[in-house]
C-alpha cells in the first residue's frame, strides 16, 4: 500500500475534489482483494473501489459525493492495518458471498463441509459452494420471509421455516421444494434436525415446540404452550435430548422421544435467549442472549460451567446482544457474533469515537445540515471455553448485525451472515 505521505496526499485531493484518475487507480490497487499483503487485514471490511470514487465496505456503498466520509474511512483502514500487525489472528477473511436482496436470517453448512445454505427476508433459499466459493442455485421463491434453516446429515435434505408458520422441505440434489403450510399458528423462529437425520423439531412464536418424523413425514407430538416464545431449539448427539431457549431467558431440557420435561433453568438470562449451540463432544451447550452474555452449561446436570462477558469494547464497538454462537469441532473454542448498533447524529457534529467505525455515511439535508448515520456492525469474538479467555476480537466485520454463523465440520471454514444481506467466509489461520 502507498506510504502514509502518499495516502494523505490522495486523501487531501479527494477531500478538495481535485483527485486524479491516477489517485483512484492507486487506491484500487491498494485495496484489491488479490493484494495478499493486506487482504487478511482489510478483508474483514470487504473493501473495494468501483467506478469513479464509489467504495463498497461490507453491506454499504459510499459514493464520490461523500468525500469527507471516504477520507475518514480510509484513515480508519490505514490505522487498522498498522495496529493489526501485533494481534494474533485465528480466522482470516477469504470471501464475501452476495446475491440476497434483504436480511439473511440463517445459514447452515453441510456435514461434508462443501455446501452452504442461506435463507433470507427476500423469500429465497440459496445454495452456495464453499470451495470454490460461488452460488450454485436459488430454490423456488417463497411467499413469506424465511427465518430459519437446518440441513440433515445426508447433506441433501433441508428444512426451513417462515414468518407465517409454514415449513419448506427441500432436496439439494433435485432442487425440489415442498411447503407444509401452517404447522404453527405464528412465525417459526427455529428448526433443528437430529444427528441421525430421523427427527426434526420446530420452535415458534406461538410458544410451542413440535416434533416431527422426517421419513415418513409425520408429526409426533406438540408440546403444551409455554410461558414465552420459543426462540431456539437444538437436539443432542444422543438423539434423545432436546434443549430449548425462550424469549424470557429460560432454558428447558426435554426428552425428545416422549416430550417429557426433564429440567428447567428459569430466567438464567435477564433477556431473550437468542441462540444456542451444542458442543461436538456432547457434554456442553452454550446460550447467547440479548443481555449480551454467553453462558456455557453442562448438558447432563444443567450446571453453569462458564460465563463469557464481552470484553474489549463499548456498546458501540460490539458489546451488544449475542445473535449467534457455534462450537469448534474439538469443543475447545466458541465463536460468537453480536448485533451491533446504529447511531444517528445531526447538525454540526464532531465524529469523535464514531471515526473508529468504517461504516459511516453522510446524508445532505435540504436545510444544508449534515445528518450522519453510523452503523456499528456486528463483531466476532473467539473464546477459549475452558479458561473463558477472549482469544480474538474482530470489530465490525459486517456493517450491519450478524444474524447467524456456522462453522464447517472440519473446523477450517467459518461463515457469518448479516442483516445487510451479505455472507462472509473466513479461513482458519495456520498455526
Amino acid at each position: 500500500m502507498a506510504d502514509q505521505d502518499n495516502l494523505n496526499n490522495i486523501l487531501e485531493r479527494l477531500l478538495n475534489g481535485n483527485e486524479t484518475e491516477n489517485d483512484i487507480e492507486k487506491l484500487k490497487r491498494s485495496l484489491l482483494a488479490d493484494n495478499l499483503q493486506i487482504a487478511s487485514q482489510l478483508g474483514k471490511y470487504n473493501v473495494n473501489i468501483g467506478e469513479g470514487k464509489e467504495i463498497h465496505i461490507g453491506d454499504r456503498h459510499y459514493h464520490g459525493a461523500d468525500a469527507e466520509t471516504i477520507e475518514k474511512i480510509l484513515r480508519t483502514l490505514w490505522e487498522e492495518i498498522q495496529s493489526s500487525q501485533s494481534k494474533p489472528v485465528f480466522w482470516k477473511y477469504r470471501h464475501t458471498f452476495r446475491g440476497h436482496r434483504d436480511s439473511i436470517n440463517a445459514v447452515a453448512i453441510t456435514s461434508d463441509s462443501k455446501t452452504l445454505i442461506s435463507v433470507s427476508d427476500d423469500k429465497t433459499i440459496k445454495v452456495w459452494s464453499l470451495n470454490p466459493p460461488k452460488l450454485l442455485s436459488t430454490l423456488a421463491k417463497q411467499e413469506n420471509e424465511l427465518l430459519c434453516v437446518a440441513i440433515a446429515p445426508d447433506n441433501q435434505t433441508l428444512i426451513s421455516g417462515d414468518n407465517d408458520g409454514n415449513i419448506q422441505i427441500g432436496n439439494l440434489q433435485t432442487g425440489n421444494l415442498a411447503t407444509l403450510p401452517k404447522i404453527h399458528e405464528k412465525l417459526i423462529h427455529t428448526i433443528a434436525i437430529s444427528p441421525d437425520g430421523k427427527i426434526f423439531a420446530t420452535g415458534s412464536a406461538d410458544k410451542t415446540i413440535q416434533i416431527w418424523n422426517i421419513n415418513p413425514l409425520k408429526r409426533l407430538y406438540l408440546t403444551p404452550k409455554q410461558e414465552a416464545e420459543i426462540n431456539v431449539v437444538s437436539i443432542a448427539l444422543d438423539n434423545q435430548t432436546l434443549i430449548s431457549g425462550d424469549k424470557q431467558g429460560t432454558i428447558k431440557i426435554w426428552n425428545l422421544l416422549t416430550g417429557e420435561l426433564l429440567n428447567t433453568l428459569p430466567n438464567v438470562h435477564e433477556k431473550s435467549v437468542n441462540c444456542l449451540a451444542l458442543s461436538q463432544d456432547g457434554e456442553m451447550f452454550a446460550t447467547g442472549s440479548a443481555d449480551k452474555i454467553i453462558k456455557i452449561w453442562n448438558l447432563q446436570t444443567g450446571h453453569l460451567i462458564q460465563t463469557l462477558n464481552q470484553e474489549g469494547g463499548t456498546q458501540e464497538e460490539g458489546n451488544t446482544p449475542i445473535n449467534a454462537i457455534a462450537f469448534s469441532p474439538n469443543s475447545q473454542i466458541l465463536i460468537s457474533g453480536s448485533k451491533g448498533k446504529s447511531v444517528s447524529k445531526s447538525s454540526k457534529f464532531k465524529f469523535g469515537h464514531l471515526l473508529e467505525n468504517p461504516a459511516i455515511k453522510v446524508f445532505r439535508r435540504s436545510g444544508g445540515k449534515d445528518r450522519t448515520k453510523a452503523s456499528f456492525g456486528g463483531s466476532l469474538r473467539i473464546w477459549n471455553i475452558k479458561t473463558g479467555t477472549l482469544l480474538e476480537y474482530k470489530k465490525r466485520v459486517h456493517a450491519s448485525p450478524i444474524n447467524s454463523l456456522a462453522i464447517s465440520s472440519d473446523g477450517q471454514l467459518l461463515v457469518t451472515a448479516s442483516k445487510g444481506g451479505s455472507i462472509m467466509m473466513w479461513q482458519r489461520a495456520q498455526s
